[in-house]
Order: structure tokens, then sequence, then C-alpha cells
């Protein structure tokens, strides 16, 4: 079963400033339709499934 998680960093240091886990995910899909409710006002969000990277999520502010 997948362990999806979240990790939020940020945008000017790229540090890690908090985390959290999806637990009612079955697969990539139900994670990736999660993501898009934690869309960053400022820095990123990683998607990963135990050590494998689903996807970054960056905020609109850094990506323009």
């Amino acid at each position: 079963m997948p362990c999806y998680r979240l990790f939020f960093r940020n945008a000017r240091l790229g540090h890690l400033i908090d985390r959290e886990t999806l637990n009612t995910c079955a697969n990539d899909r139900d994670a990736l339709q999660r993501l898009a409710d934690y869309v960053p006002e400022d820095g990123e969000v990683e998607l990963w499934d135990r050590n494998r990277l689903v996807a970054i999520l960056k905020s609109v502010a850094k990506a323009a």
C-alpha cells in the first residue's frame, strides 16, 4: 500500500518547513488530486510515495 507524504519547502532557502501524511490515498491519481488542495502561497510542495518523488507543486509567485 502506498505511503504518501507532502513536504513543504521555503521558497528562498529551499529548507523543509513542514510535512504531512496523506493517509487516504490509494494510488498516485488520488494523491495528485489531494495535492491540488495544497497550492503553496510561497515555496513548493513535494509529493512522495516512500522514496519515490511523485510530483512537485511550486507557488505561482516563484514559477512566474
